[in-house]
């Protein structure tokens, strides 16, 4: 990767992190107050962001990105549809937004890590292997322990076949994800071995 690549993807790495955290500021907000125009912030805030991030993708043709997209539609089309949902769905569909966006907080820093590290140096690979541990750590507790409560509990008080089978999908998504930060740290793991050997 070119310097200038690795900028540009620190660069979205700060305004994802910037879209999480304000959706879950904004979405704990309208729960202590109830206000209407929070509530409204709390849904454009992140729908411009993913309808952006969507088209960055699609206009930068970045191929590995594609999975991303289907995320992003199935997070704007949740979105529109906590926009017009009654009292009942808002406070579901809302918790289940700032849930997922609460599992996702370590994912910004470890990124930040990986992309702005010296891979050739042993402390790196001890503040990332730190750093990932409790990445998965709290993505297992949110993902899978609190997810599957509520696909368990609430999965038909969500309104419609499409929209409750999408958020099937997403806790699907979760654990397919966990799978892969899994591999990851192993992976991480292994390097720091191998770099250990050299050095010795």
């Amino acid at each position: 990767s070119s310097p200038q690549n690795i900028k540009d993807k620190v660069t979205r790495n700060i305004v994802a992190f910037s879209n999480a955290f304000g959706t879950l500021i904004l979405g704990t907000t309208y729960y202590y107050t109830g206000s209407e125009s929070i509530f409204n912030l709390a849904i454009l805030y992140p729908t411009t962001y993913y309808i952006y991030d969507t088209y960055l993708i699609l206009n930068k043709k970045y191929y590995a990105e594609y999975p991303f997209i289907y995320h992003h539609l199935i997070t704007i089309y949740l979105l529109e549809n906590l926009f017009f949902a009654d009292t009942l769905q808002r406070s579901l569909l809302l918790n289940i937004l700032i849930s997922a966006e609460l599992s996702n907080l370590p994912i910004y820093p470890v990124y930040h890590i990986i992309k702005t590290g010296d891979n050739q140096n042993i402390n790196f690979y001890k503040k990332l292997i730190n750093w990932k541990k409790f990445q998965i750590f709290w993505y297992i507790i949110i993902r899978v322990f609190y997810f599957s409560y509520v696909i368990y509990h609430k999965y038909y008080d969500i309104n419609g076949f499409f929209l409750r089978n999408l958020s099937l999908t997403i806790y699907l998504l979760g654990i397919y994800w966990l799978y892969g930060q899994i591999n990851s740290l192993r992976n991480d793991i292994k390097l720091q071995k191998e770099l250990l050997n050299k050095t010795d």
